[in-house]
């Protein structure tokens, strides 16, 4: 039977029913989906940051399963969890089955890729929750303007900064037109005085520039951050004289990953794991003194088939090797921005599909929101066990 036969054979009433019962039925599966993938991006942000109470990396446990009841029908949720059960989902209240909390519910799903007339057609239209498009919009503006509350706070003072770009797919609008295309978030990441990462703020340019980060850096200068001892950043053309203009006492890092990437790209296939097993025994000396030694035996080594990147690798090696002027237990830690490199992917993952088809207000509500719960969540760093009370003190960490 057609489509055409059997809507023909029936009452508009009956027609209506089915449409309805079909609609129901996609919302409820679109709901599922986003639920879901919050869900899993809930935990892969917990993980980033957790650690068990014996300071144990924690890892994923697999799911249970939890049916939510909606206006659209029940929702079967996959709830994630870890080995050690500490994980908690802020998305639903244990034990809740019903989505009572409309505001917070209204809240996550639009940070999840809803927009405000999803939210309210489709899960919060029937009379028993009087959550009206108008009121989901009102919401919306809440966590716009709380979102300009993170990026206008104060600055806790950092011992040190990690800064990191990456690009995501920006919608804005001109007028009456409007046009989605890649731009740059800039991120930094600094390590506070009491040893916890916390996202200073966040920027988005049309492209990564020296120029663009010296306005950034001077707008961190302004809002508190203290005189940083490191930045740590990738090679990117005129940084290190972006950072010495405006703080003139700090000591620049060259991210080693982002040296390791530019090596393997430099390189033949065939000679990529020797190379780079050659690199990493160099950076992982117990002195700068024995790395130097190490290095020169690696240039002399490699300059013969590689002589450019060799003589690019040398004239880089005391911005790759300025980790060696810190205590030892922070090294790890401070050799490459991968906090903020590991931020930002979660940043484009969780962007991908919000900021392409709303304003540019969305991405700055997402991207807040991301890196506050960042922050929220953040512990001391493991670091800051080790350090003895006079290398904390000449580092500048609290006591």
């Amino acid at each position: 039977m057609s489509i055409i036969q059997l809507f023909s054979s029936m009452t508009a009433e009956q027609a209506a029913s089915l449409i309805k019962e079909d609609l129901n039925s996609f919302v409820r599966s679109e709901l599922e989906r986003a639920f879901n993938e919050a869900l899993d991006g809930e935990i892969e942000d917990f993980l980033l940051t957790a650690s068990s109470p014996n300071g144990e990396k924690i890892y994923r446990n697999g799911y249970y399963e939890r049916v939510l009841k909606t206006s659209c029908g029940p929702l079967s949720l996959r709830m994630p969890r870890d080995r050690v059960s500490l994980f908690k989902t802020e998305m639903l209240r244990p034990y809740q089955r019903t989505t009572g909390d409309l505001e917070y519910l209204a809240q996550r799903l639009y940070l999840g890729g809803l927009t405000p007339s999803e939210i309210s057609g489709h899960l919060l239209s029937d009379s028993s929750t009087g959550l009206s498009r108008e009121s989901v919009r009102k919401l919306v503006a809440k966590l716009a303007a709380k979102a300009e509350e993170f990026r206008s706070r104060s600055l806790p003072e950092c011992v040190v900064v990690s800064m990191d770009g990456t690009y995501v797919p920006l919608k804005r609008s001109y007028g009456e037109s409007s046009s989605v295309s890649k731009e740059c978030i800039e991120v930094a990441i600094g390590i506070t005085r009491d040893g916890r990462r916390q996202v200073l703020d966040f920027r988005a340019v049309p492209r990564e520039g020296a120029g663009n980060w010296s306005d950034f850096l001077e707008s961190l200068k302004g809002r508190g951050i203290g005189d940083p001892k490191l930045f740590v950043t990738d090679g990117l053309q005129g940084m290190p004289e972006a950072i010495a203009g405006s703080f003139p006492n700090a000591r620049h890092q060259l991210c080693l990953v982002h040296a390791q990437r530019n090596i393997a790209q430099a390189v033949r296939i065939r000679d990529r794991k020797e190379i780079m097993d050659d690199f990493k025994a160099v950076y992982s000396k117990g002195s700068r003194a024995e790395c130097d030694e190490a290095f020169a035996e690696f240039a002399s080594k490699w300059s013969k088939p590689y002589p450019k990147l060799m003589l690019s690798l040398v004239e880089k090696q005391d911005a790759m090797f300025r980790f060696y002027e810190f205590p030892k237990p922070m090294r790890r830690a401070i050799y490459t921005s991968n906090a903020a490199e590991s931020l930002n992917s979660i940043a484009k993952r969780k962007t991908r599909a919000r900021i392409q088809y709303n304003s540019e207000d969305s991405a700055l509500i997402v991207l807040a929101k991301i890196y506050e719960d960042y922050n929220l969540a953040a512990r001391p760093a493991r670091f800051m066990l080790e350090l003895s009370e006079g290398e904390k003190e000449a580092m500048g960490f609290e006591r």
